[in-house]
Order: C-alpha cells, then sequence, then structure tokens
C-alpha cells in the first residue's frame, strides 16, 4: 500500500512540476528557514504561486531531467541486461 501511496504522490508532483514548466519558473535554494519565509512572504504579497519543495522533490525533478535527456537510441537485449546486473 505505501507503494501505490508514493506512486500517487511522486505522480501529482510530476503534474505539478509539469504545470509550473509550461510556465517561467525559478527553483531557488537558501541558505536557511528565514530566508526562505521572506522570500515566500515576499512573493505572496506580489501576488506570485510559489511552493516548498522538499529535497526528495528536488532529486525527483533532476532525475526527470536526466532521463528525458538519456540516449534511447542503443538497445540492449534482456540477456545482456540480466548478466550485467547478475556480475554487478
Amino acid at each position: 500500500m505505501g507503494e501505490i501511496m508514493q506512486l500517487n504522490l511522486t505522480y501529482d508532483l510530476f503534474l505539478t512540476l509539469w504545470k509550473l514548466l509550461l510556465m517561467k519558473a525559478l527553483l531557488v535554494r537558501f541558505n536557511n528557514r528565514a530566508e526562505m519565509k521572506f522570500i515566500a512572504d515576499l512573493l505572496k504579497k506580489l501576488g506570485v504561486s510559489s511552493m516548498e519543495l522538499s529535497e526528495e522533490d528536488v532529486e525527483d525533478y533532476g532525475m526527470s531531467i536526466l532521463l528525458k535527456d538519456a540516449d534511447r537510441s542503443k538497445k540492449s537485449s534482456r540477456e545482456v541486461i540480466i548478466k550485467k546486473l547478475k556480475s554487478g
């Protein structure tokens, strides 16, 4: 059951990030919580939507970029993959 919940949360995150990517977005890492709160409050006053992402969310986003840019022209057989997994 936990895996299904994780999948749904990841999918929801993907949809949220996808919507953000359709617009211009800015991903900012803060030095401390006070800086983040200051900027979040400022954005709210300016009417700009924002959301807090966990470290895992940022990693998921980075992984999605890597997967999107991956070279898919090279193919491997099932046997080669299994052999590589067993040797590794």
